[in-house]
């Protein structure tokens, strides 16, 4: 045993193997994209395909613009998860994570199986969340925005409906929806978990 290296569980100084740190960094970083479905979970892998890494940063696509900025504030958690699993929870080998929306390519076989993405604008509203939002907006007077808030609360409810639909359930104490990748069922959103450790 070394001084200076680290022993694995089968006895090998990795460091002195592969050449150094810097070898072993270039090597857990590079180890990223295989470990990614198994660190974010089945749904997420399905909607998101791994680009590359280099210098620390881990390039993803998404499936549509709608995953690609949902995942963007999960960044921090994928983060911590995935430097965990790399064996760096501490001095983190993937620093970043850049989501793009240039679609997931499939295979054959996948694509018979999946069911086309649907665009949150074609969401259906039910007759009660129509008349909710009717009835939030009624009273201002100004007909351009009275129609703006509108278009805007259709987008909101549709944009809910549509992550209940895809499995995010809402957090335990503030009823935000949180992404099932992240737990889904018996969860607190970021938020909550950040003020919760600072309290």
């Amino acid at each position: 045993m070394r001084r200076g290296g680290k022993i694995n569980r089968l006895g090998i100084d990795m460091e002195r193997v592969l050449g150094g740190r810097e070898m072993l960094r270039k090597l857990k970083e590079h180890t990223a994209p295989i470990v990614w479905a198994e660190v974010v979970g089945e749904q997420l892998a399905a909607a998101t395909e791994v680009l590359g890494v280099s210098g620390g940063v881990l390039r993803v696509s998404a499936k549509s613009s709608v995953w690609a900025n949902e995942l963007t504030f999960y960044k921090t958690d994928i983060l911590k998860r995935l430097n965990a699993k790399l064996g760096a929870p501490r001095a983190y080998v993937i620093t970043d994570i850049h989501f793009q929306s240039r679609g997931v390519k499939k295979s054959a076989d996948e694509s018979k199986t999946l069911e086309p993405e649907v665009e949150i604008d074609s969401i259906e509203l039910s007759v009660r969340e129509r008349q909710q939002i009717e009835e939030s907006i009624y009273m201002i007077k100004d007909p351009d925005l009275r129609e703006r808030l509108r278009k805007t609360r259709f987008s909101e409810v549709r944009l809910r409906n549509w992550r209940l639909d895809n499995g995010w359930a809402p957090c335990l104490h503030c009823g935000e929806l949180v992404a099932p990748f992240l737990g889904g069922n018996g969860m607190s959103c970021p938020r909550c978990r950040l003020l919760g450790d600072k309290g």
